[in-house]
């Protein structure tokens, strides 16, 4: 099976390739795992050089992409106008399967269904929204080239749905959208190298915005235990940062429990998660919840809010709580409750991972969720081929 990957939209920052995979740890974990699950892989992406990187058996085409001094570019956006060159490197490759980036690019995927006609087109959804005004027509259109979509959770292509974007009936690969290298390791060398101290010590990861949740984190902390307790909030901030200052300076029962940190590099996530008693997720909405699949993968249990993406992770054992409705009252008892399984549950976390999460795993399910699609296409052909003959 050949499995081409693009990435249609460029880096911002115009790093070199090896910078760029090092920061986009998914990109190259996913190819590798679809490699090693039996696939021939070949990654297209958008870039502002052209190179060409082979690494693990998989062939890495940068191609270099033209942006000009277009109002897109001017406020910061990230994608270029459309990825021609990008587009015309893909269209060379011969491939089974067309694996686009993000449900955000209809005009990319039709393209590729031009370039691609008798390929199985799939497409991964990154938290995307579908777009408002005259847009939703351009996506309807583009996205009707689709055969499927990747998501960590059928559930999360349905505002898709809702919206007249995607077909009811579209085929979801149910697939974690990445993975990690972490591993769990001393917990306490980890607290000496971090810092990271509570009983529990509480990290909570992410942006300073309502999604995210950090005023129910506070507010769950708050709730939870004798004052030993310690929530250590890892974020580059966000438009609720002032509130959230205010209130750790403000309330006494907050002022000597919470702990902020800035972002940390990627490599440094590993030993703040291992430190870590628990990870609190309160999000309202996420894609990927990678913070998730990292905790787990360092053993380390995890409350979280019972949304799709959570619930698809976690499992139907979590290792760990899903909280309905995530109120703070209900996420502070489930810290005291999940705090108490101890060593059980960090064993039960990783042992989640390993069974469902890791890269190995999310490479063999996407390739066994492209060859169940493939095989359906070419048994309908061949049914409508033996019908026509009688």
């Amino acid at each position: 099976m050949k499995v081409l990957v693009v990435q249609g939209w460029v880096d911002p920052a115009g790093r070199d390739p090896d910078a760029l995979l090092a920061a986009w740890p998914t990109l190259p974990g996913m190819a590798g795992a679809l490699r090693r699950a039996g696939a021939q892989v070949t990654v297209v992406c958008a870039a502002d050089r052209d190179v060409v990187v082979d690494r693990d058996g998989v062939r890495y085409r940068f191609v270099a992409e033209e942006r000009g001094w277009s109002a897109r570019r001017l406020i910061g956006h990230r994608a270029a106008p459309h990825p021609a060159r990008t587009l015309q490197a893909a269209a060379a490759v011969g491939a089974d399967v067309v694996h686009l980036h993000g449900l955000s690019f209809p005009r990319q995927a039709r393209a590729l269904r031009r370039a691609h006609p008798r390929a199985l087109l799939v497409a991964q959804d990154h938290a995307d929204r579908p777009p408002s005004g005259l847009r939703r027509l351009v996506h309807a259109r583009g996205l009707s080239a689709l055969d499927a979509v990747v998501a960590t959770h059928p559930d999360l292509v349905g505002p898709f749905v809702e919206a007249g974007l995607l077909a009811p009936d579209l085929p979801v690969i149910a697939v974690p959208e990445g993975s990690t290298d972490f591993r769990p390791g001393d917990r306490t060398a980890a607290r000496e190298a971090t810092g990271v101290q509570g009983d529990p010590a509480v990290l909570w990861v992410g942006r300073m915005v309502p999604d995210k949740g950090p005023r129910t984190a506070l507010e769950a902390v708050a709730r939870c235990g004798d004052g030993r307790t310690r929530l250590w909030m890892l974020s580059p901030g966000g438009p609720l940062e002032p509130e959230v200052s205010r209130l750790v300076r403000e309330r006494a029962d907050l002022a000597h429990r919470v702990h902020r940190m800035p972002p940390v590099p990627h490599a440094r996530m590993e030993l703040l998660l291992r430190a870590a008693d628990l990870l609190l997720a309160p999000s309202r909405r996420e894609g990927g919840a990678y913070t998730v699949v990292e905790s787990l993968a360092c053993g380390t249990p995890v409350v979280a809010s019972d949304i799709p993406a959570h619930r698809a992770l976690l499992g139907p054992e979590p290792p760990g709580r899903l909280v309905p409705g995530a109120g703070a009252d209900e996420l502070g008892a489930a810290l005291r409750e999940v705090w108490a399984g101890g060593a059980r549950l960090r064993a039960a976390a990783r042992q989640r991972f390993d069974e469902a999460l890791s890269w190995d795993v999310v490479g063999r399910r996407l390739v066994a969720g492209y060859r169940a699609l493939l095989d359906h296409r070419r048994g309908a052909g061949a049914a409508s081929g033996s019908g026509g003959g009688r």
